[in-house]
């Protein structure tokens, strides 16, 4: 069973891992632009930068400026970006994706522009796509026409939220959740005997958590907090008369946790992996046809755990859904009476499915 787990751990790794071939950063874009349009446009030739359609306003300032500045500082002329706004205003139009190919050439000649440059930027999931052209006023032609794809890194995620790079990337995590576990609980060789196989069915455990997380590097971070798990456990049968039992403790989880960033936006999607230190919380209850009594929770546990968790940025943060699977390699234990003096008794391997909800502030 432990091999299956490492096998699975193993492959969610594999998945997680950012995949940067064919990407480039948002820099060397900018870079390479100004160098192939300088080429074109020459020393006297006109510029102006009159339209670009994107889904974040905050993006589209950034990279016209951005492109602008390239050019000029290589010689190139650029028409006042006062000016081109101006027009927009008073002509109705908008930098959002309303200035079509057929208007930015009416708005390059009443500039007195020699050449402009349109643009589109479009968010692909795992990466950003940038198309951009060139225009001929006098021909009408596209002289250049470059596409980027950009990868997805600090400095285009602050871009994209407007941010400058002195602000840096948020870095800090502290979120609450609050979910239920759906078990899949073994019952410890101890608590129904050697070669034996009774019924067992888990019970479901309330699952309140405070996380805490901190990005190590970009797409990367390291995850920890408290985990409660409440009245976990499971119900034996099938041992017979007055050995059918039901069996309940809570919990704490100390998970340490690798997140991998699959996806940044329109959502977020973080792969999960890594261990845990499970920590006795309450006593165990044990019930049966007869009675019941409670007993100390004795032990430390340790696990491993894989899962994936989904975000929607609202506000400092983000609505985080968690699933994730934990497995404990060993028991916790009780201590009992068994006539001859006490002896300890193992309880139940727990295995479960987590599904939580909360939210996470960024700092």
């Amino acid at each position: 069973m432990r091999a299956k787990v490492t096998t699975v751990l193993l492959l969610l790794i594999l998945i997680a891992l950012p995949v940067s071939a064919g990407k480039v950063r948002y820099d060397d874009v900018v870079t390479d632009i100004a160098k192939t349009f300088s080429e074109a446009l020459g020393k006297k030739s006109r510029v102006a930068f009159v339209s670009i359609e994107s889904d974040s306003e905050a993006f589209s300032s950034r990279f016209v400026s951005d492109v602008e500045n390239a050019l000029i500082n290589r010689d190139s002329i650029v028409l006042e970006r006062s000016n081109l706004d101006a027009m927009i205003k008073e002509l109705e139009f908008q930098t959002s994706g309303l200035v079509d190919d057929d208007a930015a050439v009416s708005i390059g000649h009443m500039l007195g522009a020699d050449l402009i440059i349109a643009a589109s930027a479009q968010n692909m999931v795992s990466y950003y796509r940038i198309d951009i052209k060139l225009i001929d006023l006098t021909t009408t032609l596209v002289k250049r026409k470059l596409s980027y794809d950009v990868t997805y890194d600090s400095k285009l995620r602050q871009i994209l939220k407007g941010q400058s790079e002195a602000v840096g990337s948020q870095r800090i995590g502290i979120g609450v959740k609050y979910g239920m576990a759906f078990g899949f609980n073994k019952a410890h060789v101890d608590m129904v005997g050697s070669g034996v196989t009774p019924k067992e069915e888990s019970l479901t455990a309330k699952t309140p958590s405070l996380t805490l997380s901190y990005k190590i590097i970009d797409l990367l971070s390291f995850q920890s907090g408290l985990n409660f798990m409440i009245d976990n456990g499971i119900d034996i049968s099938g041992l017979g008369a007055g050995s059918d039992a039901v069996v309940t403790y809570s919990s704490m989880d100390i998970p340490l946790m690798f997140s991998f960033t699959a996806i940044e936006k329109p959502i977020r999607v973080d792969i999960l992996v890594g261990g845990y230190l499970s920590l006795p919380l309450s006593q165990v209850n044990i019930t049966n046809s007869v009675g019941g009594a409670s007993l100390d929770l004795n032990g430390r546990v340790w696990g491993v755990s894989g899962g994936v968790a989904i975000g929607y940025n609202a506000g400092p943060g983000y609505i985080g859904l968690d699933v994730r699977y934990g497995y404990d390699f060993d028991s916790f234990t009780t201590t009992v009476d068994v006539g001859s003096g006490p002896e300890e008794m193992g309880l139940m391997y727990r295995q479960n499915l987590t599904v939580s909800l909360g939210y996470t502030f960024m700092l």
